[in-house]
């Protein structure tokens, strides 16, 4: 894990966090999950890859945070109302391999490949 330094989020990256966090769970880890899935959102990516850091490293705060490992990445998430599996619901959908996608992505991704095959 590398540690991650204070990085300038947008707004709307603080504000989808703080939407997600009202759904429940490890809110320090819950937010840091929505803020960095808005930022990949926002910069083109259609999920965050939770096996690894961002390739741009940023905290939600001037303190040093350590990436959490896929293990405390899925605990954490498991706790919240707002992330659930593909067969879920929620609004966040994280799948076996570790992506967390905003759930509108997870379908268009889902009907481009069934459109494909």
């Amino acid at each position: 894990m590398s540690p991650l330094t204070d990085q300038e989020f947008d707004d709307i990256d603080h504000h989808f966090a703080g939407f997600i966090e009202q759904f429940g769970g490890n809110t320090k880890l819950i937010r840091l999950a929505g803020t960095w899935l808005s930022r990949a959102v926002r910069e083109g990516n259609i999920c965050l890859p939770l096996a690894s850091s961002p390739p741009i490293t940023g905290g939600l705060d001037a303190s040093p945070l350590e990436w959490p490992a896929v293990k405390e990445w899925r605990s954490a998430l498991a706790d919240s109302k707002a992330i659930g599996d593909p067969e879920s619901q929620a609004p966040l959908v994280i799948d076996a391999a570790n992506r967390l996608y905003l759930r509108r992505y997870w379908n268009y991704q889902e009907r481009l490949g069934k459109a494909l095959r």
